[in-house]
């Protein structure tokens, strides 16, 4: 896939791997919607990616809030041709100790 030409979705895309994801697809030329839950960060990071980013609050642990910004990201980008999903809706914790799980 050309990044040059994608219209990404990137859910957790306000921070983290989720933006490391979205501004590699805009410094390749593409756009992208960031879906995310903090809409404070979302917009930050929207306006530090430019005019090709947008943003649409999302809480990935809902399906229809979810169906809704996929349904807005296409429309806004005029499809879609990439999803990547980068959201954490666990709490933070270790997974694995000296002694194991």
């Amino acid at each position: 896939m050309k990044l040059s030409e994608a219209k990404a979705v990137v859910t957790g895309g306000a921070s983290g791997l989720g933006f490391a994801t979205a501004q590699r697809v805009i410094d390749e030329g593409g756009q992208v919607v960031l879906l995310d839950i903090n809409d404070e960060l979302g917009a930050e990071s929207v306006k530090a990616l430019g005019e090709r980013a947008g943003y649409v609050s999302t809480d990935v642990s809902n399906e229809d809030s979810v169906k809704a910004a996929i349904s807005q990201a296409g429309d806004t980008m005029g499809g879609i041709t990439l999803a990547v999903n980068c959201a954490g809706v666990a709490d933070a914790g270790r997974a694995l100790g000296r002694d194991g799980p």
